[in-house]
């Protein structure tokens, strides 16, 4: 990187995905924030400062350099079948972990591999 700011958007802005946005922001990143309920955002976004802002995941996925999905396990190919396309070409970061109480049994079939 040649110091300049990137654009990250998080699809996904709950613990983790919240998390490293505020670092990324810290850092002088400009950050969308993405939720299926952009409105709930408020706060993070208000944490994070004044280059960063909420929208809806469709949003993020077209709008970002650095796409960093932070969705539960079972939600992965809803996301890569409704966002797949905008995110051609970006960098891509999943930081998705099965967990079977959670996600069921896809989860434990990635588990078992």
């Amino acid at each position: 990187m040649n110091g300049s700011p990137l654009s990250f958007v998080i699809i996904g802005s709950g613990n983790i995905g919240g998390a490293v946005g505020l670092k990324w922001a810290e850092a002088g990143h400009e950050i969308l924030f993405s939720s299926r309920h952009p409105e709930e955002l408020t706060e993070l976004v208000e944490r994070a400062g004044l280059s960063a802002r909420a929208g809806f995941p469709a949003e993020a996925a077209a709008f970002g350099e650095v796409v960093l999905i932070a969705v539960p396990y079972a939600a992965l190919p809803q996301v890569g079948r409704d966002y797949g396309p905008l995110m051609r070409g970006k960098v891509v970061i999943d930081c998705g972990n099965p967990y079977p109480g959670r996600d069921g049994p896809m989860a434990e079939e990635a588990l078992a591999k």
